[in-house]
């Protein structure tokens, strides 16, 4: 297609959609003339589809975690992303939000590890002091052996 031949079509098209009345029905379809909210609303309100869950806890960002899920979201959909306004598609939240989640699970499971290395480091502790204890004691009593066959070979 030409230079020549693009003008043409695109005032043709440009005068059938662009009419007053399309207008119109698209600024009233929208919700912006008359001003109705509710309109857009709706479309949001409807039970999710195409497999995402519809509820309120996955349909909205808490404010607690925004920030982590912003940067999440960011560490998913773009790498080059340099800020600006951005909208994320569901399937991106929904990634973030599964990255959260996983990193949260690993995290978890790291500090369980932690633990448990925490508490078998206090049972090796707890076996070296009884083991100490044991020696002292076999010391003590070797040494009171001694002595009293000392006190023997004294005595004869």
């Amino acid at each position: 297609m030409s230079k020549r031949d693009f003008y043409p079509m695109f005032m043709a098209a440009w005068e059938t959609l662009l009419k007053k009345e399309t207008i119109l029905k698209a600024f009233e379809a929208t919700g912006l003339s008359p001003l109705n909210p509710e309109v857009i609303l709706k479309r949001f309100n409807q039970p999710a589809q195409s497999g995402y869950s519809s509820d309120s806890d996955s349909s909205a960002l808490s404010a607690s975690d925004w920030r982590k899920t912003e940067r999440l979201l960011r560490q998913v959909a773009e790498q080059d992303y340099h800020g600006g306004a951005k909208f994320w598609s569901l399937r991106k939240v929904k990634e973030a939000r599964d990255c959260q989640l996983q990193q949260g699970l690993e995290e978890e499971q790291l500090q369980h590890q932690r633990a448990e290395a925490a508490c078998l480091r206090e049972v090796k502790k707890q076996e070296k002091l009884q083991a100490a204890q044991k020696k002292r004691a076999a010391r003590a009593a070797a040494q009171i052996i001694r002595q009293e066959e000392k006190a023997r070979k004294a005595a004869d």
